[in-house]
């Protein structure tokens, strides 16, 4: 693996956003990227490779039913989709819920939403507070926020793994661009393609962690807080396991895992990890995603 400070590149295919802005019609988002048109669009991907998912963002589809037809926004369980069926990892103490519009507690709505689509074709998912008056329907939890996974809808064994994201975060928050095996029994193998955590000190951290069979926490040091876009990628072979940064290669190791994974993006707060938030913590943290996108090498 390699260490060491770099500049990070500003694309400029997207212009500035507000933090947090609101959700926008279907009419008003941009028109769909043909997969060709995509793939042109990333020029990190290491040669010999086919487009096998994307999302462009350019309508928000979210499957809180589990169904397979978009995002899961938590780790559902069903007989076609087994997986944790939880909306926090306790292992973890999380202090959030990850909530969507269909969130309730015995008919009732926490009109709290965490995925906004804009229109510029992205979307931001948030995390915060959770008013005193709405604690009753979030099981007590005092934080709120926004998963994405595409557990029931995409998994994949080996292939180049992108997503182009920004990130605004402080103390107790943790964001992460990750990928589980599609087997619920082997939740100890994990690849962390990005983790951005608001550590004093860590805020320029990209940190690029396997887990399992060996656990190693490694990261690169790059300039800024995370609010810049940074196009986080990883190439999974059968003999290698690599993590890019801008297209520059930053760590490798030797693969160790042999079956099919999915993606999620997530946000946790007050973990064991972060600690907990403070006065200095910005409300909301958000994750901008312009895209996520999947490659595979054709077979033979």
């Amino acid at each position: 693996m390699r260490h060491g400070t770099r500049r990070l590149l500003c694309l400029g295919l997207l212009p500035t956003l507000a933090w947090g802005q609101s959700p926008v019609s279907p009419s008003a988002t941009r028109a769909k990227a043909t997969p060709q048109e995509a793939a042109a669009r990333s020029p990190y991907v290491p040669p010999g490779y086919e487009l096998s998912f994307q999302d462009e963002f350019d309508a928000l589809q979210l499957d809180p039913r589990a169904t397979g037809k978009g995002w899961q926004t938590y780790f559902p369980w069903t007989e076609a989709c087994p997986g944790f069926n939880v909306r926090y990892f306790a292992d973890n103490a999380d202090q959030q819920l990850w909530v969507d519009p269909d969130y309730n507690v015995d008919g009732k709505r926490l009109k709290m939403p965490v995925h906004l689509l804009t229109a510029d074709g992205t979307v931001q998912l948030l995390a915060k507070p959770v008013p005193s008056q709405q604690l009753p329907l979030t099981q007590g939890f005092r934080y709120v926020g926004a998963a994405m996974t595409t557990q029931c809808r995409f998994w994949q064994q080996f292939g180049y793994f992108e997503a182009r994201l920004r990130f605004r975060f402080g103390q107790g928050q943790h964001w992460a661009f990750w990928m589980l095996p599609k087997n619920p029994e082997h939740p100890h193998l994990e690849l962390d393609i990005v983790e951005r955590v608001g550590i004093k000190g860590e805020r320029s951290r990209v940190y690029q962690n396997s887990h399992g069979e060996p656990t190693d926490i490694s990261f690169v040091e790059v300039d800024g807080d995370g609010e810049d876009w940074i196009t986080y990628g990883l190439e999974w072979n059968e003999e290698e396991i690599t993590w890019f940064v801008d297209g520059e290669p930053t760590r490798q190791v030797k693969n160790y895992i042999w079956e099919p994974m999915y993606l999620i993006i997530c946000c946790e707060i007050g973990n064991s990890w972060v600690g907990d938030p403070d006065e200095s913590t910005p409300w909301p943290t958000v994750a901008e995603v312009d895209y996520v996108r999947a490659y595979q090498k054709p077979k033979d």
